[in-house]
């Protein structure tokens, strides 16, 4: 399972290493962390990269706003469900599950429930 992340602050959620962008760092016997960089197009050339090396498995971490004022910064989320303007989709709930227990130890709040995306700014009555 590829994990992959824009900035070096979301990839210290997985590993006390500094990962240098662009170079796949193995975590464990499951789990690969790439540091892409900012952006959907970096992120796209990291999970291509990522499938090109063998994963069977991909989960896009990174920081985010919220709408929500029951999250705070430092907490995490780990949606059951993701969206945009264009529909919703479920995770995997194998592949949760084994996020969840690697991020276990990070002694942080961790949120589930629908994690949804845009372009835009968008208000809490979307």
């Amino acid at each position: 399972m590829a994990l992959i992340a824009a900035l070096k602050s979301e990839a210290a959620c997985f590993t006390p290493d500094r990962p240098l962008p662009g170079t796949p760092v193995s975590l464990d016997s499951r789990f690969t962390l790439f540091l892409g960089g900012i952006g959907p197009e970096r992120a796209a050339r990291g999970a291509d990269r990522m499938i090109r090396d063998g994963a069977g498995a991909l989960v896009s971490i990174g920081t985010a706003g919220a709408l929500d004022p029951g999250i705070v910064p430092g907490d995490i989320l780990l949606p059951e469900r993701v969206g945009d303007m264009e529909g919703e989709l479920d995770t995997a709930g194998t592949w949760r599950s084994a996020v969840l227990e690697r991020l276990s130890a990070q002694r942080r709040r961790i949120h589930g429930g629908l994690l949804r995306s845009g372009d835009a700014v968008v208000d809490s009555d979307v």
